[in-house]
């Protein structure tokens, strides 16, 4: 919930490959929406503002890129099928290739839904920057 991630679908094999020729790397993990095309990158590889553009021209929407590991401190909240909200947690990590989430919280129930916050906690849980990782909003 409120969320690029795990909203859109796979990017079919050729569009995939036009779009690591025109970014020059390959992604870890990307997923198409009617508007947006999110791709993750490894941390180490950063792409220029230029590549996003030349790939935002070529597919006409635009390309959200983030780097493994961005998520790391996220602030979400854990609700149930209902909509009933569980508690909160603490991103740590996406493995992208598993799709599963490692999120630090109390709460002992299973969620249903994760609502990804903007908010950004460093180790002690302390609040440390705004982010708009996974966030609706470019």
């Amino acid at each position: 919930m409120n969320s690029l991630l795990g909203s859109g679908g796979k990017l079919h094999r050729k569009r995939l490959e036009t779009l690591s020729n025109l970014l020059l790397k390959r992604p870890v993990y990307s997923e198409e929406t009617v508007a947006v095309i999110l791709v993750v990158l490894k941390r180490s590889e950063a792409v220029t503002e230029e590549q996003v553009n030349a790939a935002e021209e070529h597919f006409g929407k635009r390309v959200k890129v983030i780097l493994e590991g961005d998520e790391d401190g996220l602030l979400v909240g854990l609700k149930t099928e209902e909509d009933n909200f569980l508690g909160i947690g603490v991103l740590h990590e996406v493995d992208y290739k598993r799709k599963t989430l490692k999120v630090y919280t109390p709460v002992t129930e299973k969620p249903y839904m994760l609502c990804f916050g903007q908010i950004k906690l460093n180790k002690n849980f302390r609040e440390t920057s705004l982010s708009t990782v996974y966030s609706n909003t470019l």
